[in-house]
């Protein structure tokens, strides 16, 4: 019997192709109109992450629920108030796995190690306890709390996009500190390298046939999911 916990019915190509396309509309207005330029591209991060979540609950085989932006709060026996991932991986009320998105470490290219080990400590301090949430009801207005557990293996995973946008010394050094610190409530991902999704000038087709996407992480990443 195949213990085999994904298949690709949103191939790892197919994702960072729509990856692309979100850079190239975000430089464009939301409305169109002759007059109106921007100056700068919207952030994707939003639409990123929905677009992840999406990957993930298309190719994930169990039945999971998936949690998009969804700030979980705790109460006073926990030290930390409250924790706000990316995506929140549920089955039978029990949180296993967090995921934070990042296009890539422009955002900590100096902090990013230490980001990691502050991170494994909260792990280390919700473990074992239970955590509301308020996700949206299909009204899209409306809210119900929800009471969840964390498992005592609770994993946060960070995905990279690109391996871009930081100096391979920098990025090296800090997967070496999470490596050295024995950091195990954390896990990293990059999913590509050479040429980065917000790459301009050229066709979406080319820009993607010039990303070199990882699938080996694409693999160890769902395969280390719940």
């Amino acid at each position: 019997m195949s213990n085999k916990k994904y298949y690709f019915k949103m191939e790892p190509r197919e994702l960072m192709r729509k990856i692309v396309e979100l850079y190239r509309e975000a430089r464009k207005p939301r409305y169109y109109h002759p007059k109106v330029k921007r100056g700068q591209s919207r952030s994707i991060s939003g639409l990123s992450e929905d677009l992840f979540t999406y990957f993930l609950a298309v190719n994930l085989i169990e039945d999971y629920e998936f949690y998009t932006d969804q700030t979980i709060t705790f109460d006073k026996s926990v030290s930390i108030k409250s924790i706000r991932p990316d995506v929140t991986i549920v089955q039978n009320n029990a949180v296993k796995d967090m995921i934070d998105l990042k296009m890539d470490l422009g955002w900590k290219r100096g902090e990013f190690g230490n980001f990691c080990l502050d991170l494994s400590n909260k792990v280390n301090t919700i473990k074992g306890k239970n955590g509301n949430i308020r996700p949206l009801n299909p009204d899209g207005m409306s809210s119900t709390q929800k009471l969840l557990s964390f498992s005592e293996n609770l994993i946060f995973h960070i995905v990279l996009i690109s391996k871009l946008n930081i100096s391979e010394v920098k990025l090296n050094k800090h997967l070496n500190f999470i490596k050295d610190s024995k950091i195990l409530n954390v896990k990293v991902y990059i999913l590509s390298s050479e040429v980065h999704p917000n790459k301009y000038g050229k066709f979406i087709e080319d820009v993607v046939n010039s990303i070199k996407i990882h699938d080996d992480e694409f693999i160890r990443l769902l395969n280390n999911l719940t």
